[in-house]
């Protein structure tokens, strides 16, 4: 089935694989939230400001609500742990290992030619 926009695709998928830390496609018996969290934390230059988040109404949540957030918490480290594992194969299965794709993918953040290169390949790929 074509994609009716895979430049698009193409450049969302790259950006979110390239985007993905090294550590997150390495298993780890660390939760994966904190485990992105912390390598977001030691990846980012201390000069740079971090964005401005929204202020958020504080609340008093339920027991209930508590709860629930306990049991969606558990079940999205479940999601994002699946997710790092089905990466990782991606990754292998395609013949390379996870320190070579993330030195492509860092040269590919450094180089504008080999970015090119690379979404023309994936946009090839797609069908676009």
């Amino acid at each position: 089935m074509p994609f009716h926009n895979s430049r698009l695709i193409a450049s969302a998928l790259f950006a979110g694989l390239v985007a993905m830390p090294a550590a997150a496609l390495a298993q780890s018996d660390e939760p994966a939230a904190q485990q992105e969290t912390q390598t977001q934390q030691e990846t980012q230059p201390e000069t740079q400001t971090q964005p401005v988040q929204p202020q958020v109404e504080a609340i008093e949540p339920t027991d209930e609500q508590l709860a629930s957030f306990a049991a969606a918490t558990i079940d999205i480290v479940k999601i994002q742990e699946a997710a790092q594992q089905q990466m990782q194969s991606a990754v292998e299965e395609a013949g390379l290992t996870i320190e070579e794709y993330n030195q492509i993918a860092q040269a590919a953040q450094t180089d504008p030619d080999i970015d090119q290169a690379l979404q023309q390949l994936i946009q090839d790929r797609i069908g676009g």
